[in-house]
Order: structure tokens, then sequence, then C-alpha cells
């Protein structure tokens, strides 16, 4: 299950990073932050993932706070990898 979450976290991060770089050659320099916005949130539901995969865990003292706030805010945009982490 974990793979398969992960799997999507991949596919939506290559989906992403190429709308970021159309964005960026087209000028449209605000849809490109909007985006990057979003795939850090990719980027960080991955880690999520990575971590749980290794040690069964996704709450570390040292990461936890900086963490969260992207979980949540995934988990609002109805990312279906996050549903299983919601706070």
């Amino acid at each position: 299950m974990i793979a398969d979450a992960q799997a999507v976290e991949h596919y939506e991060i290559a989906r992403y990073g190429t709308l970021i770089a159309w964005a960026n050659q087209l000028g449209m320099s605000d849809a490109a932050r909007l985006l990057q916005q979003t795939i850090d949130q990719e980027y960080n539901a991955d880690m999520l993932l990575t971590d749980l995969a290794e040690d069964g865990s996704i709450a570390k003292p040292h990461s936890c706070a900086l963490r969260r706030p992207c979980l949540r805010m995934a988990v609002r945009a109805g990312s279906p990898a996050l549903w299983l982490f919601a706070p």
C-alpha cells in the first residue's frame, strides 16, 4: 500500500515538474509559483511515505513540526495518497 501511494506521488511530482517548466517558459511566474508550492507538498508526502516504509512512523521529533502543516494542506487539497495520514 505504501509503494502504491508513493507511486502516485512520483507521478504527480513528474507532472508538476513539467507544468512548472512550461509555466516558466511562457512567462507565467504566478502559475509557476503556485505549482512549486504544490510540488513541494508532493515531495513532502513522498518523504512521509519513505519514513513510514523505513521505520513505520511518520512523526519524528525533529521533523514533525515542519511536515504536518504541509500534510494538512495536501489533505485539504484532496491528495488521495495522503488520506491515510490525515491528522
